[in-house]
């Protein structure tokens, strides 16, 4: 643990002297704290006036940008603002967790990604339009919505969105990243897209929350 903790420390100093810019930092790192040769790395922030996404191929020391959005279009920013819709934040993962078990994903699906979400279609563009400006929160939406169902039902149908729009994000990817690892880069949870369907596109999987802890290796077979 000792050794982690040293080597995470190196690679904060290095890569914040070497890559200024935000999100190329946070790549850097993520590859480097990774067990891979090269990798797509997809950085996603809960920036409204910067850059909130990001995608990187990275290969040795070579990190070339191959995408970028910048805000008010943030999908990290609707995702948290969804969640204090509920009342809820992004370090309440267990509870999270609970909420989305016991949701229904696809009573609210089609009413979500019709008042929220734009994609450009499936594979061909990674960008993510949101109908509302990601600074504006969520608090107003459906506020009819108050039994621990509806709240239940609400984080569900925004893990199943952001799932449909990580997968939109990934189509791309795969056709003009020419790698078949992913690291997944950002400053909230990741578990909503840590699944089995996720072979379809990579074989291996890491993900970090913004290199504050290091997390389990996800291969999928």
């Amino acid at each position: 643990m000792v050794h982690c903790q040293q080597l995470l420390g190196h690679i904060k100093l290095w890569t914040a002297k070497h890559f200024p810019n935000e999100h190329k930092k946070y790549a850097a790192r993520g590859f480097a704290a990774s067990s891979f040769n090269d990798a797509t790395v997809i950085c996603v922030g809960r920036e409204t006036d910067r850059e909130s996404l990001t995608i990187w191929h990275v290969c040795d020391t070579d990190i070339i940008k191959k995408f970028s959005q910048t805000g008010p279009h943030s999908i990290g920013m609707w995702y948290a603002s969804m969640l204090a819709r509920v009342g809820i934040t992004l370090e309440d993962q267990d509870l999270i967790t609970w909420m989305n078990w016991h949701g229904d994903p696809e009573r609210l699906f089609t009413e979500v990604i019709k008042d929220f979400i734009a994609t450009t279609g499936c594979g061909y563009d990674p960008t993510t339009k949101l109908k509302r400006d990601g600074r504006c929160g969520c608090l107003d939406w459906r506020a009819d919505l108050t039994s621990t169902q509806d709240l239940c039902d609400i984080v569900a149908a925004t893990q199943q969105v952001y799932v449909y729009v990580m997968h939109n994000i990934l189509c791309w990817t795969k056709m003009y990243v020419p790698s078949n690892n992913l690291i997944l880069v950002g400053s909230y949870d990741f578990e909503a897209v840590d699944r089995q369907d996720l072979k379809n596109f990579y074989s291996n999987i890491e993900h970090y929350n913004s290199l504050k802890s290091l997390t389990k290796t996800i291969k999928v077979v």
